[in-house]
């Protein structure tokens, strides 16, 4: 370990939990020089979240790491809530993909975290400190200082340009700046016990156990495991409820808990909280130091991971000098909403699992008994898609369109992700074609992207946009896609470039070898499953998303430079000389 007086990086990350370490694999690939900092030796071995969601798992496979986290992961693809009975209320679809991703799958937090910091192993800008604890940081606005102590109880002051908190919900850090948790403080203390052997035979579904007697939840884990976690009622001591004759009298239902192997058994209050500011100067809050959500949704760490890929790409963009450091302000506007309205929604749903109350008993199982009148078949409950509010850049706007069609081409959303067919970046693979999802070909660069019928029609993207406009993409290093239509483009392509192509070259391998000569440098992708075209209205419309796939313009080829224009002087506050002051034009 470097043990020098004064240290320098550029970024400092406190806490080396699953959104610390994602943090540290997205500035790595910017090759940002970045130190991960945390107390523990080691990583915590007991399993803590245990849910992913379809947004956390494409954030993932952002980083690269996704093909290795697969094999870990454990499908769930149905969702009941059930009465005391044991009778099904309703039943969610958990099973379909969105954006490349079944909705809901569970995993082990110790194997995922090892994943995330071998992943620190592929960059050189990146080192991970163990058993090191931040002790002070001064903000002295053109630099923090931060000093540190090591594993040798020594200290060390390490300068750096910002600091990401992600210590947790007891965030020093966060005390540190005197920012302080806001909003209901809701708590309710939950007894979690993870086994080893799962008793359940089916173990595709997981399930709300709505008992009025004893709320609670349970759903397989990895490696043959499986987890429950139980209200403890407010007149229930913690030795008691964590007992073995308490436990073992709890999940009789499901068997004997000597067969089970219990691995971990632990009571927990969940909280529902978020921070006043995730920014403060050149500080910034992340994950449970940011945003503490009930279990419910299952967006705790997600919450987390989608805090790393909005903040890591404009850190790096404002460091490498493409972007104005005032633009790091966009990180609590975008993300504290979002996070505010996931704790919210989590509450809610709270509610339909924990009432003990009769009449609100009653209320709720009135509610599913209607909802389901469109779902119950003489085949018994039909699968009720879940709509969950997608990630955005949109703030509380985002709460006037809950139901999002997750397909659907939307300003301030995520670019849909469906399997395309593009020319591989590996080294020593240049010229080879794979099938993948989108996200895959383009990476995490600004992409200007539209869709085209044919190669032979797609005019130059320099002719739909004037110079300063060229000049600003330039400097943010926007890259150009085109996605064809896999018919159309064999059929047009085949004509025109018969005599290009070398015997056996791929039409996708062609495409891309032509504009590799072409000064605008296009990407094409071929629209396997012919999912984007509809979506660009047949090439009629363009996009521009951010590293984080977030759709920041979308207009017509008449409007796009006005567009574009529009986005690069006032939301990414670019200069641009002589420029005017212009109307709305499909921008965020």
């Amino acid at each position: 370990m470097t043990n020098s007086m004064n240290k320098q990086v550029d970024v400092l990350i406190v806490g080396a939990g699953p959104a610390g370490v994602m943090a540290a694999n997205l500035l790595g690939q910017y090759n940002i020089r970045t130190l991960l900092i945390d107390r523990e030796a080691e990583i915590v071995t007991i399993p803590r979240a245990v849910g992913m969601c379809d947004e956390g798992a494409r954030i993932i496979d952002s980083s690269g790491l996704m093909s290795e986290l697969e094999s870990q992961l454990t499908p769930i693809n149905d969702l009941y809530l059930k009465k005391q009975d044991k009778s099904a209320m309703f039943r969610f679809d958990c099973e379909t993909e969105v954006n490349g991703h079944q909705i809901l799958r569970s995993f082990y937090q110790p194997g995922f975290e090892t994943i995330l910091r071998n992943g620190l192993k592929r960059f050189q800008s990146v080192e991970l400190w163990p058993s090191t604890e931040c002790l002070q940081i001064e903000d002295l606005g053109s630099k923090v200082k931060c000093r540190l102590r090591l594993n040798d109880n020594t200290c060390q002051t390490v300068t750096c340009k910002y600091v990401i908190a992600s210590d947790g919900a007891r965030s020093s850090i966060r005390k540190m700046l005197g920012t302080k948790f806001k909003g209901y403080s809701y708590a309710q203390d939950w007894l979690v016990v993870d086994v080893k052997n799962d008793p359940v035979k089916d173990r595709s579904y997981m399930q709300f156990m709505c008992d009025p007697n004893r709320p609670g939840v349970t759903l397989p884990t990895p490696n043959g495991s499986r987890r429950w976690e139980f209200v403890v009622k407010q007149n229930e001591h913690e030795s008691f409820i964590n007992s073995e004759s308490s436990i073992r009298e709890l999940l009789k239902p499901w068997g004997d808990i000597d067969d089970m192997k219990i691995t971990r058994k632990s009571v927990y209050t969940f909280h529902a909280v978020v921070a006043d500011q995730f920014r403060i100067g050149n500080v910034f809050l992340l994950g449970d130091a940011a945003h503490l959500t009930p279990p419910f949704a299952g967006q705790g760490l997600m919450a987390g991971l989608r805090d790393a890929a909005n903040l890591c790409w404009k850190l790096a963009f404002v460091l490498k000098g493409a972007i104005p450091e005032q633009f790091l302000d966009t990180y609590n506007k975008e993300r504290r909403p979002q996070a505010a309205i996931i704790v919210y929604l989590a509450r809610i749903m709270g509610l339909f699992v924990l009432p003990q109350n009769p009449i609100r008993v009653l209320l709720r199982d009135t509610f599913f008994k209607l909802a389901t009148l469109k779902h119950r078949h003489s085949h018994g409950l039909e699968k009720a898609r879940i709509r969950k509010l997608p990630n955005n850049i949109v703030g509380y706007r985002a709460l006037l369109k809950p139901q999002k069609e997750p397909e659907k081409l939307d300003l301030g959303y995520e670019l849909p992700n469906f399997r395309v067919s593009f020319k591989s970046n590996d080294m020593g693979r240049e010229n080879s074609v794979e099938q993948g999802l989108l996200d895959t070909a383009l990476g995490n660069h600004f992409y200007l992207v539209r869709w085209s019928n044919s190669a032979n029609s797609m005019e130059d993207h320099n002719e739909n946009m004037s110079p300063p406009v060229k000049a600003m993409l330039n400097q943010i290093d926007c890259r150009f896609c085109t996605i064809v239509n896999h018919e159309n483009t064999l059929f047009n392509y085949e004509k025109s470039a018969v005599n290009e192509a070398s015997p056996g070259s791929s039409q996708v391998g062609r495409l891309n070898q032509r504009a590799s000569s072409s000064k605008q440098h296009t990407k094409f992708v071929i629209d396997i499953d012919q999912r984007y075209q509809t979506m660009f209205k047949s090439g009629e419309r363009w996009i521009l998303i951010r590293p984080d796939k977030m759709v920041v313009v979308c207009a017509g080829t008449r409007k796009l430079n006005k567009a574009l224009e529009q986005y690069l002087t006032q939301s990414l506050q670019l200069k641009l000389e002589n420029s005017q002051v212009l109307s709305p034009v499909g921008v965020v």
